[in-house]
């Protein structure tokens, strides 16, 4: 407890006037390892805030995918497989210590997923017409799924009565 401010809870005995129990509680700024975050497979998050003065920091979870255990903010990127899964989970536990010997402990969730969409065409029977399809599966994205076509945003999965035509969507 040297070297950190805080404050020290005392319980006393009014009958004899002595010390039962005492605790110190130190008053450590609590870094804050970042919001829980979901990034997209292959997209890189940068993780933690602006570092303290004075301070060390340590993620105590050695993932492979973070640039740096020491740094208050490394970027995190999943390079990982999925296996039988769309979505790859990791809790991250970030601790600071101050130069004066305090430490604190924060926690965020990285969730990555894998998006993948098929789609399945259905051609214009004649030219000139317009009664093409196109329907969209998706898979690992989070719910709700925002669908952004080429023909402008939809909440749809599906574009019906095109004509014939090059057609994108964005999930």
């Amino acid at each position: 407890t040297q070297g950190c401010s805080g404050l020290w809870v005392v319980l006393v005995d009014t009958v004899c006037s002595c010390t039962r129990d005492s605790i110190f509680l130190p008053f450590v700024r609590l870094t804050n390892s970042g919001t829980d975050t979901t990034v997209c497979a292959g997209a890189t998050a940068t993780l933690g805030a602006p570092p303290l003065a004075n301070a060390t920091y340590s993620w105590l979870t050695a993932s492979p995918y973070l640039s740096s255990t020491a740094s208050p903010n490394p970027a995190y990127r999943y390079t990982g497989t999925f296996s039988n899964s769309f979505v790859f989970v990791e809790n991250l536990v970030l601790q600071t210590t101050r130069l004066q010997g305090c430490t604190s402990l924060d926690t965020i969730r990285v969730e990555t997923r894998k998006v993948e969409a098929t789609l399945a065409p259905t051609d214009v029977l004649c030219w000139g017409e317009a009664n093409g399809s196109i329907a969209a599966t998706v898979q690992g994205a989070a719910v709700p799924v925002h669908y952004v076509w080429s023909t402008g945003p939809g909440p749809v999965d599906s574009l019906l009565n095109l004509p014939a035509g090059t057609y994108a969507l964005t999930v």
